[in-house]
C-alpha cells in the first residue's frame, strides 16, 4: 500500500494528509514485518517512491526480462516470433518497466502473500491522539517484529527527531540485525542512468537496423560508423548527460559529509516539527504533546544502565558515533549503490539487444555467421556498465573538485568519460573492422573490455563486491 498511486502517501500535500487520517484503516495485524520503512518527511515523495520501487521490484524486474528474453530469443532461433526481433526488444523493454512499477500488485494476481511493510502514516493512528500516542510508544515493538530495516536516506536523515529515535529503537538490542540504506539521490541517478541507456542504445539499434540494409547516411567504413553514432547520439551529450553530471556532483557532496553527520551526531540538536511549532497545532490552535519529551524519556528507559539517567543521551550518542557509523560508511562511504540493483537496472537495454543480434546471426547479414554476431553483442553489457562505473567515479572526482564551479568541471569531467569510453570501445571495433569473416580476433580485446570492467568494479566496490551480490 505505500506505493500505492507512485507513493501518494508519501505526499504531504492537503490530498496526502486528508489520506493520512483514513490511512491507519489500511494496515493489519500479523506477527512480523518484512520491513521498517524509516525516513524523513521533507525528502520529496517522488524520490523516495523511486528507491522503493528500486529497493523491492528492481530484481525481479530484471529477472522477469531475462526470462522473456530468453523465450522470445527461442521463438525466434524456431521462427515462431510474429514480428520478428522488434517483437523481442520492445517486449523486453515493456516487461522490465512493467515488472519495476507493478510487481507488488503482479505478485496479488497469483496469490502470493504482500510484503507487510512498516509505513508510520499508515501504521500509527493520524485521527486519534490517544492510539497515537500508543502507536508511538509501541514503535520499538514494530522495529522489533521487523526482519529489516530500510532507510531512505538523505542529507536531512540524521537531523531529524524521530528518525534518530527509530534508529535508537533498532540498535537498543544487542543481535545484529540487518540496516540496509537506501540513499534517494542515488537511487533518482540510477534511475536516470537506465533511462538514458534505453535511449542511447535504441538508438544504437535503429543505426544497426538502417547500416545492415546498406542505408549509410552518406558515411563509409569505420569512421563513418561513429561518426554516424555520434551524430544520432548528440542530444544526449549536449542536454541529458549534462544535467546527469549535475545531479551526480552535488549527491556525491552530499554523501561526503555523511561521515561528519554521523561522526558528530546529537541527538539532542535532532530537530523536531512540535518544537519548532511552539507545540501549537497551527490548524486548529490546540495544544500538542512534545514528542522530544517522549522521546527522551523512552531512550532514558533504554539505555540508562547504572549511574546517573541523563548519560543515556552520551550513550546512544556514542552508540550512533562509534557503532552505527561504521555500517553506514561501509555501504554509503564511496557513495556507490548497491551492485545488485545498478546490475538489475542496467540489464533491460544490453539484454533488448540480444534479440536483433540473433536475427542478423541467423540472415548471416553481411556473411557473418551467428557466432560472429553473438560474440559483437557481449561488448553490449560491458559497455552498458563500464560508462556508468566510469562516470561514477567522474561524480566523485566532481565532489572533490570543491573549489571548480560546476560549469567548468561538468564539461571537463563528460569530456574525460566520453574519452573513456571510445578508448574502452574503440579497439574491438578496428579490430572486428579489419578482421575476416572466419577469424574471431576480435574476441582478444573483447576478452580484455570484460577484464578491465572487472577491475574497475572491484576497485567501486573493494570489499563487498561479491557480498553485495547476494
Amino acid at each position: 500500500m505505500c506505493l500505492q498511486n507512485f507513493g501518494l502517501h508519501f505526499g504531504t500535500g492537503q490530498r496526502s494528509a486528508a489520506l493520512a487520517r483514513k490511512g491507519f484503516e489500511l494496515s493489519q495485524h500479523t506477527n512480523q514485518i518484512a520491513a521498517f520503512i524509516s525516513h524523513d518527511w521533507r525528502t520529496s515523495r517522488f524520490s523516495k517512491t523511486v528507491a522503493l520501487l528500486i529497493a523491492f521490484n528492481s530484481i525481479y524486474a530484471a529477472l522477469a526480462a531475462l526470462l522473456l528474453n530468453m523465450v522470445m530469443c527461442g521463438l525466434l532461433w524456431l521462427d515462431r516470433l510474429p514480428g520478428g526481433w522488434p517483437t523481442a526488444s520492445a517486449s523486453t523493454y515493456c516487461v522490465f518497466y512493467l515488472v519495476l512499477f507493478f510487481w507488488q500488485r503482479i505478485r496479488r494476481c497469483f496469490c502470493c502473500k504482500s510484503i507487510l511493510v512498516f509505513l508510520d502514516r499508515l501504521c500509527i493512528a493520524q485521527h486519534d491522539e490517544d492510539l497515537k500516542r500508543r502507536g508511538i510508544l509501541g514503535l520499538a515493538a514494530f522495529l522489533g517484529k521487523s526482519q529489516r530495516l530500510i532507510i531512505l536516506w538523505s542529507p536531512r536523515y540524521f537531523s531529524r527527531l524521530w528518525c534518530t529515535f527509530e534508529i535508537a529503537s533498532w540498535l537498543k538490542d544487542e543481535e545484529v540485525k540487518p540496516v540496509e540504506f537506501v540513499p534517494v539521490s542515488m537511487a533518482m541517478l540510477l534511475w536516470s542512468v537506465a533511462l538514458l541507456e534505453v535511449f542511447i542504445w535504441w538508438i544504437f539499434q535503429f543505426y544497426v537496423y538502417i547500416e545492415t540494409d546498406n542505408v549509410t547516411l552518406g558515411f563509409q567504413g569505420a569512421i563513418g560508423v561513429i561518426a554516424t553514432v555520434l551524430t544520432f547520439l548528440l542530444p544526449a551529450f549536449l542536454v541529458a548527460i549534462p544535467a546527469q553530471f549535475y545531479f551526480g556532483i552535488l549527491h556525491m557532496r552530499e554523501v561526503l559529509k555523511l561521515k561528519q553527520q554521523t561522526t558528530s551526531f546529537s541527538i539532542r540538536e535532532a530537530d523536531c516539527s512540535c518544537c519548532a511549532m511552539n507545540h501549537i497545532n497551527p490548524v486548529t490552535g490546540e495544544t500538542i504533546l512534545c514528542d522530544r519529551a517522549l522521546v527522551f524519556q523512552t531512550l532514558r528507559r533504554w539505555y540508562t544502565r547504572t549511574g546517573d539517567p541523563d548519560t543515556c543521551l552520551d550513550r546512544f550518542d556514542a552508540l550512533v558515533r562509534e557503532q552505527l557509523s561504521v555500517s553506514v560508511l561501509q555501504t554509503l562511504g564511496s557513495g556507490a549503490p548497491t551492485l545488485r540493483y545498478v546490475l538489475a537496472m542496467l540489464c533491460a537495454a544490453p539484454l533488448a539487444q540480444l534479440p536483433q543480434y540473433l536475427s542478423m546471426g541467423l540472415r548471416e547479414s553481411r556473411g557473418r555467421g551467428m557466432g560472429k554476431w553473438l560474440l559483437d553483442w557481449c561488448k553490449f553489457p560491458a559497455l552498458a556498465l563500464f560508462m556508468f562505473g566510469v562516470a561514477f567515479s567522474a561524480w566523485r572526482k566532481g565532489a572533490l573538485w570543491s573549489r571548480a564551479p560546476l560549469c567548468v568541471a561538468i564539461p571537463t569531467l563528460q569530456c574525460l568519460v566520453v574519452f573513456c569510453a571510445a578508448a574502452f570501445w574503440i579497439p574491438y571495433e578496428a579490430v572486428k573492422l579489419s578482421t575476416g569473416d572466419g577469424q574471431f580476433f576480435e574476441a582478444i580485446p573483447l576478452a580484455c573490455m570484460w577484464i578491465i570492467l572487472v577491475l574497475l568494479y572491484i576497485r567501486l566496490y573493494p570489499s563487498c563486491i561479491f557480498r553485495n551480490l547476494k
